[in-house]
């Protein structure tokens, strides 16, 4: 994946163009969950890279919940030509491999997604979201068989036969 600056702010569903220092954040706390979840994007000290995260803190966490937990983290590099590339994405604090097809561009609708529903003050189901776009079975090529055999059968005397409608090339 590569695209613009402006391209990135908008698949971030970010309005501007941000500069170096700059964040555009989202939040969100639910009362019936005493659970509040926030969104940001940032732009580091130099124009070069920026970071999407989404972070829930929990203020009564369950038994086997963290009371803070980084949801998505994804960073996006720019590269020659001021092209952009999505470069590292982390899935509730462990690497997602990279092995799902367009998985770039996945991880900015995953931020995306959840941030508009931050803005229309509705608690993201991050699980689902995430796991509508990452499905298991998509891959580079998928590993099932859906295309034609490497060796079909074929026929020479139905390519060839010149009693049909003059056939043959």
């Amino acid at each position: 994946m590569r695209k613009t600056f402006k391209e990135v702010m908008n698949m971030l569903s970010v309005p501007k163009v941000l500069g170096p220092y700059e964040t555009w954040p989202w939040s969100h706390y639910d009362e019936a969950t005493q659970t509040s979840i926030s969104a940001e994007v940032r732009m580091g000290s130099q124009d070069d890279s920026v970071e999407a995260e989404i972070q829930v803190i929990r203020d009564d966490p369950k038994d086997g919940e963290a009371p803070f937990e980084c949801l998505l983290w994804v960073i996006v590099e720019r590269r020659k030509d001021d092209q952009w590339c999505t470069t590292s994405l982390t899935h509730k604090g462990q690497p997602h491999p990279q092995d799902i097809y367009d998985w770039e561009q996945r991880a900015l609708k995953v931020f995306a997604r959840c941030a508009v529903l931050l803005n229309q003050s509705i608690m993201p189901n991050f699980d689902e979201i995430f796991q509508e776009e990452f499905k298991s079975n998509d891959r580079f090529g998928s590993k099932g068989g859906a295309g034609g055999s490497k060796s079909p059968i074929v026929r020479p005397e139905a390519l060839l036969d010149m009693r049909k409608d003059g056939g043959g090339f």
